[in-house]
């Protein structure tokens, strides 16, 4: 048995090593991402509110020039 790299031998009996996987790597990327949204949450509801008020300002002129 020591021909196969993916067993390692443990006393009388053989364990299948263990490997990260793709799919962990990508759920802990995401975590990671969320974190640092949330981090950044204040400045991004800051800019959303700014970006909101000046939709709001073009609305009026639009419609108080339409009617």
């Amino acid at each position: 048995m020591e021909g196969f790299k993916h067993l390692k031998k443990k006393d009388t009996e053989y364990e299948v090593k263990q490997y990260i996987a793709l799919q962990h790597i990508i759920g802990i990327a995401w975590v990671c991402i969320s974190i640092l949204l949330i981090e950044n949450n204040q400045k991004l509801n800051r800019d959303l509110d700014d970006l909101e008020r000046e939709a709001g300002c073009i609305l009026d002129r639009y419609n108080s020039f339409v009617d």
